[in-house]
């Protein structure tokens, strides 16, 4: 992974989310991983998908759709076009989250398969900064197609557009670029596909994990802590979350906290909230990673009559749920994101079939786990 472009690292993004002896920086090289031991992204992802449609009547044919295509992107024509690109994209990330190194990971399957690269630059959770990056970048010449994770979706509109007078393709992944942070169709011109779901869409899902877990509780003391004040999923999931329970006395925020998507400062930011407020009776957390972390916590400090909320389906987190340790978690797959943002760059850049937003929506889909759904599940990252 080519890093001369990469800025000195923060303290939040010098460390990823998970344990010790998992952790790494994001700047050492990764080699592309399948989910699942013995198991290919694609056999994994299908099988997941069978669980989607089975629970949430998922559209199939949009899936087959755009297996079809994928395969012939690999076969026939589209394959002859490809022998002679090779992919070199800047990922211009908003943080470097263990969630983020895994869209990494997803774009580097498909470019080094080509014989490319992926370049990670970090926007250190700032619009101004995120700008810098990316200018730099399209002025270095090295990059025919970026993959671009905003900070805010105003906050991006410079950069897609240096990058479409520079005659470059963006891919968005996780958030979008335009005025609005909840449509899930490209908005301007030089963003070939949006991978992710309405930030709308999904804090209404989060919502529904806090009504769901406040049950039984009156009122319902809760915490809500915040990946980054100021990150527009953040803030976008805060704001679902106040429009579904802000105005019924039954649910009262106690507290509010911000981890910087960082598990080890989550569960010592929970640890204190909890001490200046015993009456609490759930955490919402930024991520999986914190949510483990904080299960973990209550245990210690016999405290698990506090109901706990993950975000994000990762493999610990949907662990954590299967166990009891965690109330719910909302699925997303980093993975698939990037891969799809690669694939959709590859596709622009050598004049096959872009997947349509129909199509790219259906492989985003967020869902709702709790132990009823979670067997058979398996989660992207963490």
């Amino acid at each position: 992974m080519d890093t001369s472009l990469q800025p000195p690292l923060t303290r939040r993004s010098a460390r990823l989310p998970g344990p010790p002896d998992s952790r790494r920086t994001a700047l050492e090289p990764t080699d592309p991983v399948p989910p699942a031991k013995g198991e290919t992204h694609e056999s994994h992802t299908t099988s997941v998908r069978r669980h989607r449609r089975r629970r949430r009547g998922c559209r199939p044919g949009a899936r087959r759709l755009l297996v079809r295509r994928q395969r012939r992107w690999r076969h026939g024509r589209h394959r002859r076009r490809r022998r002679g690109f090779h992919p070199s994209f800047a990922f211009i990330a908003a943080d470097l989250s263990d969630f983020g190194q895994m869209q990494l990971e997803g774009a580097e399957s498909v470019a080094e398969g080509l014989g490319g690269s992926v370049t990670m630059l970090d926007g250190a959770n700032d619009d101004n900064s995120l700008t810098t990056i990316c200018n730099d970048a399209i002025a270095s010449g090295r990059y025919n197609g970026i993959i671009l994770n905003p900070v805010s979706a105003p906050g991006a509109i410079p950069c897609v557009e240096a990058a479409h007078e520079a005659g470059i393709a963006v891919a968005t992944v996780e958030g979008f670029a335009g005025p609005s942070s909840t449509t899930v169709e490209p908005q301007l011109d030089g963003v070939i596909v949006s991978v992710g779901t309405s930030n709308e869409n999904y804090g209404s899902m989060i919502a529904e994990t806090l009504v769901s877990a406040c049950e039984g509780f009156d009122p319902c003391n809760y915490i809500h802590i915040f990946g980054i004040k100021g990150y527009q999923l953040s803030e976008d999931i805060h704001a679902a979350v106040q429009a579904e329970v802000g105005d019924d006395p039954r649910f009262v925020e106690v507290a509010q906290g911000e981890d910087y998507f960082t598990p080890d400062d989550g569960r010592q930011i929970v640890a204190d909230l909890i001490a200046a407020n015993p009456e609490t009776n759930v955490v919402l957390n930024s991520s999986d990673s914190t949510a483990v972390q904080v299960a973990n916590l209550l245990k210690e400090i016999d405290r698990t009559d506090i109901v706990v909320l993950g975000d994000g389906g990762s493999r610990q987190g949907l662990a954590g749920v299967a166990d009891g340790s965690i109330f719910s978690t909302v699925i997303l797959r980093p993975f698939t994101y990037g891969a799809t943002a690669a694939e959709a760059l590859v596709a622009h850049n050598t004049g096959e079939p872009v997947p349509t937003p129909e199509e790219v929506a259906d492989l985003a889909a967020p869902f709702i786990v709790t132990k009823d759904n979670v067997e058979g599940l398996e989660g992207e990252w963490g």
